[in-house]
């Protein structure tokens, strides 16, 4: 009990403090809470989030389910998106967190229970708050929690068998590469339980049998529905994606996710790596680095044969083994088969849940060994202890409670904070409360930060217009639902048009300026300036990265020092940014289009800290959304130049 008050706690304390925090949801979350409140509506979605093999494959792809919508939708419709989603996430955790403590106290006793419980509520907090919607976050709990009730169907524990199928059901149907993860381990454990089942009492009849199946088939179906009226053309597209002749990471970076998760001490797994031309090139390294990698092979080696040594003496330790040879299996093919530059890189959430549970198997292997039960009476009795294990809830509690949204891991340049603060500028105007049609568009460049940080704020704003139920229309519908394309209202429309800069000069006519936020004057400055004096140090010349030329002069663009240069022409002598154009050089540095010199942590750090950028927001009349969608010019310094 104190454990679950411990968890409920920090889960409550978690999401009873986002309102002093001025939490809203932006970007994908904001979608995600949207389109939550669709499932009760005309136009309730099949399919998940889009998926961010667009920058692979050049065609749409959807993570194959809708289960998570289901699952906030009472949440968000009850209580709205900012508190329903929340706790519609957070409650979501907690169920993943339960479910693994439940599992392991069958299995391991109380204190194995306290332990997994424990690593679940790590898990939960880990990558993001326990209360943050997002489809990519949320799936990394219940991926652990799978293992755990794999686990338990192994050892024929009451009930388990509908929790994995539950559990594996909605983090494959929120994100796709959880889905290779999860279903290599769920798959093979429930066919086998199936199997069992039916074997069980096949000799009492086949209706016996066959009674003795279908309550589990039947519940998977249902929580399935979503793809299957899909007709299944999604789940061809992804299928020929991850088999199609796109780049992909290979073997040796399968098997050095799986050599970290299973040899490194968990909390030590590092953030994602930095992929090229997306904003989330800040990652802080590698799997491996300097020696850590032969360090985790021997401890990963001493590990598993701590479980071979134990594995005739207990069928749990039997079991638990055969659930992280097959979780091992499937990190691999997944880490392998993962495109080059997508740019959420999940495997860190992949190795973490594989590393936890690979520990605890090894703990539970020595206990074996060593001939102890983990329920640990001496443990409970000790007032000590008792103090202790509260001290420690507090902490974790305190801990949750604090823990920004904002995090530079998360927020990526600091898009979510200035997004929340201009959803705020313009809760209560027209943008949101108006109720005739409206279309949305979002300017700042093509996959640059400040179109990040446009695209954030516009989707906090479509939500919240949502929620209120007014019409609203935007040029990328696949987030909301195709009832929203732009192409299905008439050419001229009323527009919002968010950009991260100021139109130059005086506004054309028909535009109206609805609300701004400014950066601090000197911070743009002062930083470049520090990035400059940086390379200037490291005495390197500057290398971009490969295939930078076609995304960098749209990135460096509006921010040279000549109104209507070319920026093409700069990438022929990069060195010019220095001296000449550090704001630029900035840019290419957020950009990941810089392949060297590396900055120093601290300057690396200081682009991430604070949004480099402002918010403006205007309302047009009688625009064309499609044709501005795609001119992010009208923002930038070169706007009225020459084409």
């Amino acid at each position: 009990m104190a454990g679950a008050a411990i968890v409920m706690g920090a889960a409550v304390a978690s999401v009873a403090s986002i309102d002093g925090r001025g939490w809203v949801p932006v970007g994908d979350d904001a979608a995600v809470v949207a389109r939550a409140r669709d499932v009760l509506s005309t136009s309730p979605p099949v399919l998940g989030m889009p998926t961010s093999l667009i920058y692979e494959t050049g065609e749409w792809t959807y993570h194959p389910g809708p289960l998570l919508y289901a699952w906030l939708s009472p949440f968000v419709v009850l209580f709205g998106r900012v508190t329903g989603g929340a706790i519609g996430a957070a409650t979501l955790n907690l169920v993943a967190i339960g479910g693994s403590w439940w599992f392991a106290r069958s299995m391991l006793g109380r204190v194995g229970g306290a332990a997994t419980g424990t690593l679940a509520l790590l898990v939960a907090t880990g990558f993001a708050p326990i209360y943050l919607p997002l489809n990519s976050a949320l799936a990394a709990c219940s991926t652990f929690a799978v293992l755990i009730t794999a686990w338990a169907v192994l050892l024929t524990v009451p009930r388990a068998t509908y929790a994995l199928v539950f559990l594996a059901s909605i983090a494959a149907q929120a994100h796709v590469a959880y889905a290779v993860v999860v279903l290599g381990v769920a798959g093979p454990v429930v066919a086998w339980d199936l199997v069992r089942r039916w074997r069980g009492v096949t000799p009492e009849g086949p209706h016996r049998a066959a009674r003795a199946v279908a309550p589990i088939l039947g519940f998977g179906a249902v929580l399935w529905l979503g793809p299957v009226a899909d007709g299944g053309r999604n789940f061809v597209r992804l299928l020929g994606t991850g088999s199609g002749p796109y780049p992909h990471r290979g073997a040796g970076e399968g098997l050095a996710t799986v050599i970290a998760a299973l040899g490194r001490v968990p909390i030590g797994i590092s953030g994602t790596i930095g992929i090229p031309f997306t904003p989330k090139a800040h990652g802080v390294g590698p799997l491996f680095a300097g020696d850590v990698g032969p360090a985790a092979v021997l401890v990963g080696l001493a590990g598993l044969a701590v479980v071979v040594w134990a594995w005739p003496r207990s069928a749990t330790v039997r079991t638990g083994g055969v659930v992280l040879a097959l979780g091992a299996v499937a990190v691999f093919i997944g880490s392998a088969r993962m495109p080059d530059r997508d740019p959420i890189d999940v495997r860190l959430y992949w190795a973490r849940c594989l590393s936890l549970f690979a520990f605890l198997l090894y703990g539970v292997a020595i206990s074996t060994l060593l001939g102890s039960r983990m329920t640990a009476p001496v443990f409970t009795r000790s007032r000590l202890a008792r103090v202790a294990s509260c001290a420690v809830g507090i902490l974790v509690v305190i801990g949750i409670a604090s823990r920004s949204v904002d995090e530079t891991w998360l927020r990526g340049t600091g898009e979510r904070e200035l997004a929340q603060d201009a959803m705020f500028a313009v809760e209560d105007s027209e943008v949101v409360t108006g109720d005739g049609d409206l279309a949305f568009v979002a300017l700042g460049g093509v996959r640059t930060p400040a179109a990040v940080a446009a695209e954030q704020a516009m989707f906090a704003m479509v939500a919240a217009r949502l929620e209120q139920g007014n019409p609203t229309f935007v040029d990328a519908y696949w987030y909301w639902g195709a009832q929203r394309s732009l192409a299905k209202r008439p050419s001229v429309l009323p527009t919002v048009v968010v950009a991260p800069r100021p139109v130059p000069g005086e506004a054309p006519p028909g535009w109206r300026e609805v609300a701004h936020l400014e950066p601090p004057a000197d911070l743009d400055r002062s930083v470049s300036q520090r990035v400059a004096g940086a390379v200037r140090a490291s005495g390197e010349p500057i290398v971009l990265s490969e295939g930078a030329e076609s995304i960098a002069p749209t990135v460096i663009d509006g921010h040279l020092p000549g109104r209507c240069e070319d920026p093409a022409a700069w990438l022929e002598d990069p060195s010019r940014f220095v001296d000449e154009a550090p704001e630029a050089l900035v840019e290419l540095y957020r950009a990941g289009l810089v392949a060297s010199p590396g900055l120093p942590s601290d300057v690396n750090d200081d682009i991430w800290r604070e949004p480099l950028y402002g918010l403006w927001v205007y309302l047009v009349e009688d625009a064309v959304p499609q044709e501005m969608a795609r001119s992010h010019r009208l923002v930038l310094n070169r706007a009225g130049c020459a084409p």
